[in-house]
């Protein structure tokens, strides 16, 4: 722990107020810690001196932004102050900013364009995660947190590896020169090898991202069965039992680096999935 207090604090040793952000995210890191894994040492021994780290995610899940959360917490906790980057449209880059800083409530936030999707980038999940990136960003734990999807007015007709370059872009100029950014997208866009069954030429978000940047590591998620949020094209609880072919089991969620599969760095295990519905369906009930 960063923070040390004697036994029996004085009045002039007792911790004051602004070091309590500093304590809170302390305990948080060790209550993380006890229920999984740190995210935070596998992913230091694999860059001790900072650099890209992109978590590849199934949209809709309760428990794939809560892993990343958690993650950037335990970052937070250690005094690496990360830079924050989410599968958003640089549209909402204003908005967003807004939220972060309070400057727009929770309920302009979600009238973006953003939230009127269910592919599950507009989860009840995503949601809780931007509250806590918030409150970290407003304690100085987070540097910022930033959006590199493409923006809305982009033509229907750019193709799959044409948007991940226009996300590779974006990500590119926005990353800190020194430090850690931790991003997380999608897995297809998290791969760091070439081709998809539907297109052999598809390039990747993160293998254009490695290109150019040395440090970097890219996650896949793994689980154990469950549900997630998807439209398919009925949007709903989508069943993943189907997907559980070769997965690695654990006992906790963790990250393993060099496992699995040759198109990322590693995995990150999540135990087993549940279905996050849209945000705005609770402002609506």
């Amino acid at each position: 722990m960063r923070t040390t207090m004697p036994l029996n604090p004085t009045p002039s040793s007792a911790p004051k107020p602004a070091s309590r952000h500093v304590l809170i995210a302390a305990l948080l890191l060790f209550s993380c810690a006890g229920a999984r894994a740190s995210c935070y040492q596998e992913l230091k021994r694999a860059l001790p001196d900072g650099g890209v780290v992109v978590f590849g995610e199934y949209h809709g899940t309760q428990e794939a932004p809560r892993f990343f959360g958690e993650c950037v917490r335990e970052f937070a906790a250690r005094g690496e102050r990360p830079a924050v980057f989410l599968e958003m449209s640089t549209s909402e880059r204003a908005r967003l900013a807004g939220f972060m800083a309070s400057r727009i409530d929770e309920k302009a936030l979600l009238e973006g364009a953003h939230w009127g999707s269910e592919d599950g980038r507009s989860s009840q999940a995503m949601l809780a995660l931007l509250r806590a990136l918030r409150e970290d960003t407003a304690a100085g734990r987070v540097r910022s947190v930033t959006p590199f999807d493409m923006p809305y007015d982009t033509p229907d007709s750019v193709s799959d590896s044409m948007r991940d370059k226009i996300m590779a872009s974006n990500l590119l100029a926005a990353i800190p020169a020194k430090g850690y950014s931790l991003v997380f997208t999608g897995n297809t866009h998290a791969r760091l090898q070439q081709g998809m069954p539907w297109n052999t030429a598809f390039t990747p978000f993160a293998m254009q991202v490695r290109d150019k940047v040395s440090k970097l590591v890219s996650l896949d998620l793994r689980y154990l069965a469950g549900s997630a949020w998807s439209c398919t094209p009925k949007c709903g609880p989508d069943s993943m039992d189907d997907a559980l072919d070769g997965v690695t089991r654990r006992d906790t969620p963790a990250v393993a680096l060099g496992v699995d599969d040759p198109a990322y760095s590693g995995t990150f295990f999540v135990g087993k999935l549940s279905a996050s519905p849209p945000a705005r369906l609770a402002q609506v009930r």
